[in-house]
C-alpha cells in the first residue's frame, strides 16, 4: 500500500512509524496516514508507537498499534 501523510507528505522507509520511534526513541501518536488499499478503496489509519528499552536504556524495539478509521 502506497500511503501518505495526514498532510500529503509520502511515506518514505525513514518515515515508517516502526522507524521513527526506533530512530528518535519517543512514542508516536495519534500520526495519521491515507493510502490505497489494494481494492483500489481509500484506506485512512491513525498509528501510535512506543519504543521499548533494555537494561541499560538503549532503545531496544518498539510496539506499534495500527487502527482503521
Amino acid at each position: 500500500m502506497d500511503a501518505q501523510e495526514s498532510d500529503d507528505t509520502v511515506v518514505t522507509a525513514d518515515r515508517l512509524p516502526y522507524r521513527r520511534v526506533i530512530d528518535t526513541g519517543e512514542p508516536i501518536r495519534d500520526v495519521r496516514y491515507v493510502g490505497e488499499a489494494g481494492d483500489g478503496s481509500e484506506l485512512h489509519i491513525v498509528v501510535h508507537g512506543a519504543p521499548l528499552f533494555d537494561e541499560s536504556g538503549a532503545v531496544d524495539g518498539a510496539v506499534i498499534v495500527f487502527d482503521t478509521v
